[in-house]
Formats: structure tokens, C-alpha cells, sequence
């Protein structure tokens, strides 16, 4: 069973098989991915079938609108934050959230001052709130929807990069719709990490076929780099609230966090011990 890397063309090896899917790895950049590949109507049923974003089955969220406070806390830490570039300014930019959601990355963009906020989801259910607030939206994978060339300063994908079916025609699309200097902003799994090796097929997030490609570092930076990006993948604090973190946390070992009530503070913040922020920036 020989497979090839779809990033950097080296040999890939057999680890496991889990959801009727087979999972590889890397043997040189250690990007994870699935096989069979999911076709595009398997993908668009899988998230068309009730509501990834509440009271999803096996999937998706059991409540992402519980997590609007402390996801907006993380955003603003992002915008804030060095990696963005140091130079960047978001006033009066023009923002692309891919994966959108119910936009509460494009709030946080606009409370900072971005002049034009666009979102784009697969799911129908982003598609009501976002137009709602205003916001340009496009439903349908990024991958195959029509967005403006040489457009956007910066493109935000949370949680996304992991999910898409075809990453090198998204990264195509990046490099068309960013401006000469534009940025990307990603978060998304790493597949690297001690604890996503230690935990190997019992990993949170290893989730075929929500999950399709799981990213290392390296192999991101071989993405981007080969189609003129240059940039760079780093750990980030995460915060949750106290019940979405038990949630995880007993998804993940199976037994409630002892004693978590009492902790005094309404977000948990967290190491991102198994995911990664990293920020690409297109070249002049």
C-alpha cells in the first residue's frame, strides 16, 4: 500500500484506519491525509445533514454560539497579535473570513475598524446571520466560488485549512484574491504535536471525514512557500468556556475533569497544545 505525499511528493506510510478511512503520513514534511479521498457530494451531504453549527450529531458543534465571548477574546488577541506582521493595520481594510461561521471574527474586523467585511461558509446556516449583519456572503466551498482577484488584505481561515478537500486549488485561490502583500491567517490542527502522537488514532481531532488533511508545520510552510508565501506556524492560547472545555476534555479521555466548577474564571485559557496559528503573507 504505497501512497505519495500530496505536498512534497516523498513517500508516505500506512498508520491506521478509523471512520471506514485510511490514514498516512509523511515520511519527510509528516502532513497526515485520508484515503480514499472524500468525493464532492459525499462532503456536501455530510455537512448538509442537520446543523453543523448546533446540536450537530458526531460532528460539527454542539453549540458554537456559546462560544461567541470567548472566541471573540481569542480573535482580538489575533488582530493584537506580532504575527500578523507587525506593519499591519487593519483600518479600513477589506477582510475575507473563509468558513465564517456566525461571523464573529468579521465583528471583531469591524469593531476594529475594517471597512469591508466579507464571509464565505459551506454550511446554509452562516448564510441567514451574516446577511444579516450586513455582511457580503457567498455560500459554497472556497475552493469553487467566485470572489474578487486581487482584492483582499487579509483572509482569515479558523479551523478550516483541515477540512478542505482541495488545498491546492484553495492556495491557488489565495495567491488571485490577496493583494501584493496581502495576509492569511490560519488556524488548524497539527498533526506533529506530542499530544496528537501520543493519543495516535484516539487523537480528538482525527476525524475523517470532517478532517481531511492534517497539517504539520513543515508542511505547511512547503504549501505556502511553493506558491510564493513565506511566513511561519506557531503555538496560541485558546480560550474556552468551562463547559466546552470539559466537553473536550472528556471526548478526549473519556472521564469529567475533577473539581472544574471551581475554577474562578469565566474563559479557561488554554495552550494549544494540538492546534497552530500561522500567518502567510503573499509576496510583493
Amino acid at each position: 500500500m504505497i501512497k505519495t505525499c500530496p505536498v512534497c511528493d516523498s513517500g508516505a506510510k500506512y498508520l491506521f484506519e478509523k471512520n471506514a478511512y485510511r490514514i498516512f503520513k509523511c515520511r519527510a514534511c509528516g502532513l497526515g491525509f485520508i484515503s480514499p479521498r472524500p468525493t464532492v457530494g459525499e462532503i456536501e451531504a455530510f455537512y448538509d445533514t442537520g446543523n453543523y453549527y448546533c446540536h450537530a450529531e458526531n460532528r460539527g458543534y454542539t453549540d458554537y454560539s456559546g462560544l461567541e465571548k470567548a472566541l471573540k477574546k481569542m480573535y482580538r488577541h489575533f488582530i493584537r497579535d506580532t504575527i500578523m506582521g507587525g506593519d499591519f493595520d487593519i483600518k479600513n481594510t477589506s477582510i475575507l473570513d473563509v468558513g465564517c461561521a456566525f461571523g464573529f471574527f468579521l465583528d471583531v474586523a469591524r469593531e476594529s475598524g475594517a471597512s469591508e467585511l466579507w464571509g464565505t461558509d459551506i454550511t446554509s446556516a452562516s448564510e441567514k446571520i451574516i446577511l444579516g449583519k450586513e455582511y457580503n456572503f457567498t455560500l459554497g466551498a472556497f475552493e469553487v466560488i467566485e470572489l474578487p482577484e486581487n482584492h483582499f488584505d487579509l483572509v482569515f481561515m479558523g479551523d478550516v485549512f483541515e477540512h478542505l478537500l482541495d488545498p491546492f486549488a484553495a492556495i491557488r485561490k489565495l495567491a488571485r484574491i490577496l493583494k501584493p502583500g496581502g495576509i492569511v491567517l490560519i488556524t488548524t490542527v497539527n498533526f506533529d504535536s506530542i499530544f496528537a502522537r501520543a493519543t495516535g488514532k484516539k487523537w480528538r481531532l482525527l476525524v475523517p471525514p470532517e478532517h481531511i488533511y492534517y497539517w504539520t508545520k513543515e508542511s505547511l510552510h512547503t504549501l505556502f512557500s511553493n506558491n510564493s508565501f513565506e511566513g511561519a506556524c506557531r503555538s496560541y492560547t485558546v480560550f474556552l468556556t468551562k463547559t466546552y472545555f470539559i466537553e473536550r476534555f472528556k471526548m478526549q479521555f473519556g472521564f469529567h475533569l475533577p473539581l472544574y466548577k471551581l475554577f474562578p474564571l469565566q474563559f479557561i485559557p488554554v495552550p494549544s497544545f494540538d492546534t497552530m496559528k500561522c500567518m502567510f503573507r503573499k509576496k510583493q
